[in-house]
């Protein structure tokens, strides 16, 4: 089968946005948990005005599930990415699909494959190598990765047990919930200069927002295993960004860890 062009397409420039959120949130002289309201605000706001044409979206306690799992994957991402580096936050929360075959068994009732269990080995030895290099501040940042990661598998087997909604309203009820949901802890901090303003834009919009849209729209073009093998693009190059921008260089773990998590998912998506 062909890949559809335009949904490739979509696809790269998906990764491309997502990967940057490292680089801004490095960049950005703000605390953790304001970059993850504005960022998650911005996007519900962008993303509701995508989905003005669309059936009104009503939330009920599948809704509230989803959201929940989504506050544990994006602002833990944000945690981890200000307490550790780039490279591992980012690769922690590409642990995702271990956790997802996991969390399938009882959720969806699907039995993972043997080759499956190979992902897992590899992906929790890809965590040992990047825990081994925790100390102080920096094993805090490597735990809230990881639990990213977590949060970001249960959010993907929850929407597939709550399947059949629009995913541009869902997204964006998720994102004004987190918002909501951060707002009495970052009531004092709601003031931005000119530049932090710009860069919660963009973080938003270009980062966060605009991606999901490019994603869903892509998904209805291309198969779920090339959008998966595409996606990887993000992990490989956050940390780019970082270190050309910032100069933050991951340790040499962080490179073992990361392929053996990355190879590991390759070899899932490829047939023999």
């Amino acid at each position: 089968m062909l890949v559809d062009k335009k949904g490739l397409i979509l696809l790269i420039l998906t990764a491309l946005g997502w990967s940057l959120s490292g680089v801004i949130i490095k960049t950005v002289e703000m605390e953790a948990l304001p970059i993850a309201f504005y960022r998650s605000a911005i996007a519900g706001i962008f993303l509701s005005l995508c989905s003005l044409r669309s059936e009104p979206f009503k939330p009920n306690h599948h809704s509230a599930y989803t959201a929940i799992a989504y506050a544990l994957a994006v602002i833990l991402l944000v945690v981890s990415t200000k307490e550790t580096t780039a490279a591992n936050a980012i690769i922690l929360q590409y642990s995702a699909p271990a956790f997802v075959f996991i969390l399938a068994i009882p959720l969806l009732g699907e039995r993972p494959e043997r080759r499956d269990w190979w992902v897992l080995i590899s992906t929790m030895l890809g965590v040992l190598c990047i825990f081994s290099q925790g100390t102080g501040d920096a094993i805090d940042g490597i735990i809230y990765g990881l639990l990213s990661g977590f949060g970001f598998a249960l959010l993907t087997v929850l929407l597939r047990l709550y399947k059949g909604r629009n995913p541009v309203q869902t997204m964006a009820f998720n994102n004004l919930l987190v918002a909501l949901l951060l707002l009495p802890w970052v009531w004092d901090s709601l003031m931005l200069t000119p530049i932090e303003a710009v860069l919660m834009l963009i973080m938003g919009v270009i980062q966060l927002g605009g991606p999901y849209v490019m994603y869903a729209f892509a998904l209805r073009r291309v198969l779920a295993r090339d959008a998966a093998l595409i996606s990887l693009l993000e992990p490989l190059l956050n940390p780019v960004w970082v270190f050309l921008f910032v100069g933050e260089i991951p340790a040499s773990m962080t490179f073992l860890g990361g392929s053996l998590i990355l190879g590991g998912l390759l070899l899932r998506f490829f047939r023999r």
